[in-house]
């Protein structure tokens, strides 16, 4: 801080006569954190790792419940995205934030999403089909866009992204699962929003 200023420094101030205040009892601490406003605020606004996108991603599909032997294989993955585990380019470690994102870098994390989510067989898109046809036997397009950004996140996104996603919903009408050849259609519908929302700028944020 003798060389940049903290950026919240209201925060700080909270958290440390939260902490006085409390005899240092970190629930207090905690508690004044969680409930904030400033912390709150700071929700969407951190660029997501290579690890934590396809972390992100691979919790969604359901692949994995535990850790298991073939997760190596996601090694090429990540550096590709820009990030190897274990061997950062210098001892300050990766540069973080917007500077994970490049045309390149960019390309990779949709692909690797798209790729990813674009199979309802997979546990977790399964379980998000299933939800969501639950909920009604037939499904309109605004409904079906809020509940894909509720059950990926919740996620935030920008009114022209939801604009554009409900647009796109609208073009072939709410998904009905009255029949087995509407249910397929109606499947095939969801999972494309889902690669569309992961798709989204908003994704890329945690």
């Amino acid at each position: 801080w003798s060389i940049e200023p903290p950026g919240d420094q209201k925060a700080i101030d909270d958290l440390v006569r939260t902490w006085m205040d409390s005899d240092a009892d970190i629930r207090a601490v905690l508690r004044t954190l969680f409930t904030s406003e400033w912390f709150k605020a700071a929700r969407f606004q951190h660029v997501k790792s290579p690890t934590e996108f396809v972390a992100g991603v691979l919790k969604l599909s359901g692949e994995y419940k535990e850790p298991a032997p073939d997760l190596h294989k996601l090694e090429p993955t990540t550096i590709a995205m820009g990030q190897k585990l274990m061997d950062p380019p210098s001892v300050e470690g990766w540069h973080t934030g917007q500077e994970w994102i490049d045309g390149g870098t960019l390309t990779e994390r949709v692909n690797y999403a798209v790729d990813t989510l674009n199979d309802p067989s997979k546990p977790g898109v399964k379980a998000l089909i299933d939800r969501i046809r639950a909920a009604s036997d037939l499904t309109i397009p605004e409904d079906l866009v809020d509940q894909v950004l509720d059950l990926v996140g919740p996620l935030e996104v920008e009114p022209a992204t939801k604009e554009a996603l409900v647009a796109h919903a609208e073009t072939e009408g709410s998904l009905d699962w009255g029949s087995k050849e509407a249910v397929e259609r109606s499947t095939a519908r969801v999972v494309q929003m889902l690669t569309l929302v992961v798709s989204a700028r908003e994704f890329q944020f945690a």
